[in-house]
């Protein structure tokens, strides 16, 4: 009886270390491939780009961001309404979100692909993805007046810390990169071990122009309820039934676009 419970708590033992010792393994390979985790490179999205390849509608633009790296756009120019800047999520195609929005008949509409993504060149990271984005911002501004500046998730961190004090629309946004990474990966990544710090803060919205949550995916909604949390005087707006072309069209006021939605 004893060499059997001694056999038994052996063997449970040798189990129990082999998954620990996997979980270690895993936990370690995740830690290695954070940058790349954290800064994916977005493949072109077939679909999205054929949506969007009418030229009298959608214009290619660039945007040189270094003397070797011109980042690819697409711009739907509206004579004399104002024109929503879009940071893509980490790992999106900037033109699905033209394709998504192609029926908009109040705001032009400007995005642009990361370094890396689409056809861009080069490898995004933590020490490129701020001064991208506020070159990205400094390029908008030459190709429109009057700016609305928006994110999805990741690109919702980009777009609130560039915008100064225009009107920002957060859609289906991430609070920083770890809880992004962490509710991906749950337990195998946790937080306190993502070195990513990129987030933002309350700092972030003080004293600025009209920011406005948009609840676009039912997918987010356990995201979405927690950045409410975070930042509870954000209001908010759910899309429920409306395409995204219509739901902007509703909360964007072209004559207020300066200060309101």
């Amino acid at each position: 009886m004893k060499n059997f419970l001694r056999s038994t708590i052996s063997r449970i033992f040798r189990f129990v270390l082999a998954i620990a010792i996997i979980y270690v393994c895993m936990v370690f390979y995740l830690m290695l491939s954070e940058r790349r985790i954290a800064f994916p490179k977005a493949i072109k999205h077939k679909e999205a780009r054929e949506a969007v390849s009418d030229t009298t509608i959608v214009k290619k633009v660039n945007c040189k961001i270094s003397d070797d790296i011109t980042l690819e756009g697409f711009f739907a120019k509206k004579e004399n309404l104002p024109t929503i800047l879009y940071f893509p999520d980490s790992d999106e195609d900037a033109a699905q979100f033209m394709a998504e929005t192609q029926s908009s008949k109040n705001i032009g509409r400007l995005a642009f692909n990361y370094r890396g993504s689409g056809e861009n060149k080069g490898t995004p990271s933590e020490e490129n993805f701020m001064t991208d984005a506020l070159q990205i911002a400094n390029c908008a501004k030459t190709l429109s007046p009057t700016l609305i500046y928006a994110g999805r998730g990741i690109g919702a961190i980009a777009a609130t810390k560039v915008r100064e004090n225009n009107p920002l629309v957060l859609i289906d946004p991430k609070e920083s990169f770890a809880e992004k990474i962490s509710a991906k990966y749950r337990y195998l990544f946790p937080k306190f071990l993502i070195h990513t710090k990129i987030a933002l803060t309350e700092e972030d919205f003080k004293e600025k122009a009209t920011t406005l949550l948009l609840e676009d995916r039912s997918v987010e909604q356990i995201s979405n309820e927690n950045f409410k949390k975070k930042f509870p005087k954000i209001p908010s707006r759910k899309r429920t039934g409306e395409t995204l072309s219509e739901i902007i069209d509703k909360i964007i006021i072209p004559e207020n676009a300066n200060s309101n939605f």
